[in-house]
């Protein structure tokens, strides 16, 4: 994900992914009543290649450590010059650039929590009410917080407010063109957005 939202930011066109539940992927779909899915993707290995790169690497790492006093991490993974692993990691960037691609067409990238990637091009339908105000959390928790309006910011931006008032497990991850960056969801009966703004091209 950093990866992807990376590779959106320095793109310069903003975009939207959204992540919703794996187990409720056929009700949230089932007749648009939330979100529309322009271009699909069928359900095989390729909408889950994330997911599979994911394992992949995890299992030859550990492979390639079979004895360990402490568990095998990310600094280990990192320090790793194995040419399997880099081969993977180099893989996993490219579906990264991918999915940053797809974001750049009209409509969001809609992911589930398993790191499926079901479409592109997704509208959220427009008939979901509107979100005059939302939450504007201080700190990671959201316990501090204050309440502004959305007549502010763009379509994009509103779009997501509204699917996250009407899905509460919905995630929805919005980047602007300057490269600033929201974090979506429904918290303490509220929408609220964790906001970062991008001092680089290339952080996330």
């Amino acid at each position: 994900l950093r990866r992807v939202l990376a590779t959106v930011r320095a793109a310069q066109h903003g975009g939207t992914l959204i992540i919703i539940p794996h187990r409720r992927v056929a009700e949230l779909l089932s007749d648009g009543r939330y979100m529309r899915v322009k271009y699909d993707f069928d359900d095989e290995e390729p909408r889950r290649r994330i997911l599979t790169l994911m394992i992949t690497i995890m299992n030859e790492l550990a492979r390639a450590h079979p004895v360990s006093d402490t568990a095998v991490g990310w600094d280990a993974y990192e320090a790793s010059r194995l040419r399997t692993l880099v081969e993977m990691d180099e893989a996993l960037f490219e579906v990264a650039h991918l999915v940053a691609d797809l974001a750049g067409v009209d409509g969001a990238v809609l992911m589930t929590d398993c790191f499926e990637v079901l479409g592109f091009g997704v509208e959220i339908a427009g008939e979901l009410p509107e979100v005059s105000q939302v939450a504007r959390a201080h700190d990671l928790s959201g316990t501090q917080k204050s309440l502004v309006r959305t007549d502010r910011v763009g379509t994009r931006h509103r779009s997501a407010y509204r699917l996250c008032e009407a899905v509460h497990d919905a995630l929805a991850l919005v980047v602007s063109q300057d490269g600033g960056l929201r974090f979506i969801r429904w918290h303490d009966d509220n929408v609220t957005y964790w906001e970062q703004v991008a001092t680089g091209p290339g952080e996330v």
